[in-house]
């Protein structure tokens, strides 16, 4: 299991809009801009109005997309540094969940650079 680096600083993703949601038989990818990509080879867990969703690969029907227009207002890692929770403006969250020992792996493909988790 990877984690992010410590020297990583989540606030170059703060006030990116959530341009579009794509999905394949393997992965959920949440596209920023051209140069920013968050991808999640097992599962992500969607909250919106306090009822929370768990959309795994391969996704089925989900809501997902509501988040499409949508603005990063912040963005959180849990203690050991795993699991990536994004804030959007409409007060919902996405997370990319790596604290199950199950899950494949998600990336941040950022400014030509990648990180695996």
């Amino acid at each position: 299991m990877y984690k992010w680096p410590k020297e990583f600083d989540f606030k170059v993703l703060v006030g990116s809009v959530v341009n579009s949601v794509t999905y394949t038989v393997n992965s959920i990818s949440l596209v920023m801009n051209e140069d920013c990509v968050l991808t999640s080879e097992y599962r992500i867990v969607h909250t919106h109005e306090g009822v929370q969703e768990v959309v795994n690969v391969p996704a089925g029907k989900n809501g997902l997309c509501t988040i499409v227009g949508k603005r990063l207002t912040s963005c959180k890692l849990n203690n050991d540094r795993t699991s990536l929770t994004l804030c959007l403006e409409d007060g919902s969250w996405v997370t990319f969940d790596g604290d199950d020992e199950s899950y494949e792996c998600y990336q941040l493909s950022f400014n030509g650079v990648d990180v695996v988790i």
